[in-house]
């Protein structure tokens, strides 16, 4: 008794694609964010209710959240 041919599930001639490509841009904006928390050390400091927040942290801190919320949208 003969079996039919398994079928290619792969369509001849299909493109391999990736969803969600934005994603790794938003990846590379969180990495350059804290590398450039760490290297940019422009000597300015704010005092947030008894707390030093130095202005690269802060810059950091405020565009994670807009990678974050660019994420979610």
């Amino acid at each position: 008794e003969e079996r039919p041919a398994a079928l290619d599930p792969t369509p001849d001639g299909a493109a391999l694609s990736i969803d969600g490509k934005i994603n790794f841009v938003l990846l590379a904006a969180v990495i350059a964010l804290v590398l450039m928390s760490g290297v940019w050390k422009p000597g300015i400091t704010f005092d947030v209710w008894g707390t030093h927040v130095a202005l690269q942290n802060l810059v950091r801190d405020v565009a994670l959240v807009g990678v974050t919320l660019a994420s979610l949208a």
